[in-house]
Formats: C-alpha cells, sequence, structure tokens
C-alpha cells in the first residue's frame, strides 16, 4: 500500500493515540483504588457547593417575589437594607412549611401502609404455625422452603442454622 505523506501522518496520529488511550486505560485499572479515592474526595469537596447551589436556586423564586411584590422599595435606608433578609426569612419560613405540610400529610399514611404490611405479615407468622409439615409442603413455594438451609439472626451474631426456613423464624 502506498500511502501519501499526509495520510502517513494522519494514520500516525491515529495510533499514537490508540496507543495512549490504551496506556492509560491500562494504568487506570491498575490503580483503581488510587482513582476511586480521588474521584471520592472531589465528590466530598463538591457535594456542600452543589447542596448550596440548589438551595440558592430553590429559595432565590419565592425570595423576588417577596422582595418585589410584599416588600415594595422604600426611600427608609433602614427598611432598604432589611428588605432582602426579610425576603430571605419569609423564603425559607414558606419551604420549611412546604416540607412540614408534605410531611404531615405523607407520614400518616405512610405509618398506616407500615401497619398494613406488618399485620399480613404477623397473620401469615400465624397461618405458618398452624400449618403442619405436610399442608406447608403443598403450598407452591413450601417444598422449596423447606429445602432451604437458612442463617438465624440473633444479636449481634449469624449463627448457621440446619432447620429448615419454616422452623428457623417461627417458634
Amino acid at each position: 500500500m502506498n500511502f501519501s505523506p499526509v495520510k502517513r501522518k494522519e494514520m500516525a496520529k491515529w495510533i499514537i493515540g490508540i496507543a495512549a488511550a490504551c496506556i492509560l486505560i491500562f494504568l487506570g485499572v491498575q490503580n483503581i483504588g488510587a482513582i476511586a479515592g480521588a474521584l471520592s474526595r472531589c465528590a466530598g469537596i463538591i457535594r456542600p457547593l452543589l447542596t448550596g447551589c440548589i438551595i440558592a436556586v430553590i429559595l432565590n423564586v419565592p425570595m423576588r417575589f417577596f422582595e418585589s411584590h410584599i416588600l415594595r422599595k422604600t426611600e427608609k435606608p433602614l427598611l432598604r437594607k432589611l428588605r432582602r433578609p426579610a425576603a430571605f426569612l419569609l423564603a425559607l419560613l414558606l419551604i420549611i412549611g412546604i416540607i412540614a405540610g408534605i410531611a404531615f400529610l405523607v407520614i400518616p399514611a405512610l405509618a398506616d401502609a407500615i401497619e398494613v404490611v406488618a399485620r399480613g405479615i404477623a397473620g401469615l407468622i400465624n397461618q405458618l404455625n398452624t400449618m403442619d409439615e405436610s399442608e406447608f409442603a403443598g403450598h407452591p413455594l413450601g417444598s422449596l422452603i423447606l429445602g432451604i438451609d437458612c442463617i438465624l439472626f440473633t444479636g449481634s451474631f449469624l449463627i448457621p442454622c440446619t432447620k429448615s426456613l419454616r422452623t428457623c423464624f417461627l417458634p
């Protein structure tokens, strides 16, 4: 193959670029722990800045409204100086109020859902306790569950349990 000098230079650049990329990937894989540590430190530095920017953007919308509509411009120097801090406090109270209102609406529903799930689990455990092993094995997953060895978590120790799954978790 007879390539022109321009084509050879272009191919040489591509080959050098591919070789450099391969070397960087190899070194990156070799030093993955150091790279992960550096990225973690960078994320630790950037996270507070990003959080601050998000809070500033969220507070800016109601703050502009309060500054322009509720706390109108005045000629008194003291009121002019207090206009921005007062708008900030009003915006902060509004955002906290919205969050508290949402929590007030969501938390009771979440508590009710958790209570329903807990009652269902308690009923299932009682139902499993009353079953004998032949009834349990007749259940669609019963034979599979009876054959599984389990690990019983008690206190701070994990104790292997060689009984069936049903007897590990049920009294």
